[in-house]
């Protein structure tokens, strides 16, 4: 595995402690890039540069909100319902 992808999972590790912190309205790229522990990997433009550009970036950080939101709401299965209908 290359060094880039090793960079990129940290980034992305630190935008979750970040969000895990100070909540949602932290987690808007760019800003949230120029925050410490984040800034300490780069400027804004080195950050972008190791996910090949700001499309890219922008497609993890989505990916990765969408699975955070996605793992908060709660499972239902229709088992649990059997005995009330």
């Amino acid at each position: 595995m290359e060094l880039t992808h090793f960079s990129r999972r940290g980034i992305l590790g630190d935008l979750l402690e970040k969000y895990a912190s100070d909540g949602e309205l932290q987690f808007t790229p760019p800003d949230v890039l120029k925050l410490p522990p984040i800034s300490q990997r780069g400027n804004v433009n080195e950050i972008i540069g190791k996910f090949g550009g700001a499309d890219q970036l922008r497609t993890a950080v989505n990916q990765l909100h969408f699975s955070m939101l996605k793992s908060q709401q709660p499972s239902f299965s229709l088992g649990l319902f059997k005995g009330w209908v």
